[in-house]
């Protein structure tokens, strides 16, 4: 609703058009009806909005807004341009993180990690470290590097893995409590002519695992038992 407000408003040949104050008017009494609700939500919390099957009138207005926000990048201030570029396709970097964090585990722990390990339900972790019993999911979060706003959300999900017992039987652990890891990204940026050819060749540095265990390289979650997280240095090029 937002996003169509600012872009409503922000095109003069619609303030011509005859239906414009009716679309001014159900804007204006959509805001006061949902005014008790934030508007704080993660790209990645609407990539994986579905449809509820009690709510089926919903359906075609997700998929209208999802098409809206990846439209705009899921930026607001995108919206309020009247022209700006359309990139020919559009890159999962959630998913593209999980495997670049695939391989920076699997280069520093070999036979010792296994990706998307399917759970009940259809659900399915990143990864889990088998040597030390531990479940692993990355997410493309890097703001968790200095907070941990949202994280909450985060510890349910992973929660959740540590428990499903199809999980557990591919980690060969039947114990009560397993340690939980959230793998985040720390970005840094680098120049275009900086980068030669293979980026690791460049930045040694973006190895960030070291041999052994895991967990002591982890900071605690100091809210939770057996919680943990760990920054991976992901380039990014200007």
């Amino acid at each position: 609703m937002l996003f169509a407000d600012r872009i409503i408003n922000n095109y003069e040949s619609l303030k011509a058009q005859s239906f414009y104050s009716e679309i001014q008017s159900r804007l204006l009494r959509l805001k006061n009806v949902l005014s008790p609700i934030s508007d704080e939500i993660e790209p990645y919390q609407v990539q994986k909005l579905s449809t509820n099957k009690l709510f089926k009138e919903y359906k075609e207005t997700i998929r209208v807004a999802k098409m809206l926000l990846r439209r705009y990048d899921y930026s607001i201030s995108e919206a309020s341009k009247e022209q700006h570029s359309t990139p020919p396709f559009w890159i999962d970097m959630a998913r593209l993180y999980e495997l670049y964090v695939y391989s920076k585990l699997n280069a520093a722990y070999p036979e010792q990690i296994e990706f998307q390990v399917a759970g009940h339900c259809k659900t399915a972790v990143d990864f889990i470290k088998k040597d030390e019993c531990l479940i692993m999911d990355a997410k493309y979060k890097p703001h968790y590097d200095n907070s941990n706003r949202g994280i909450i959300d985060d510890i349910r999900e992973i929660s959740g893995y540590a428990r499903d017992k199809k999980i557990l039987k591919r980690l060969g652990s039947d114990e009560q409590e397993i340690k939980c890891v959230i793998i985040y990204p720390n970005p840094i940026k680098f120049e275009s002519d900086e980068i030669d050819t293979d980026i690791d060749d460049n930045c040694k540095e973006l190895n960030v695992f070291e041999k052994g265990d895991l967990i002591p390289q982890c900071s605690e979650i100091k809210w939770f038992r057996n919680f943990y997280k760990i920054s991976v240095k992901l380039p990014m090029i200007e």
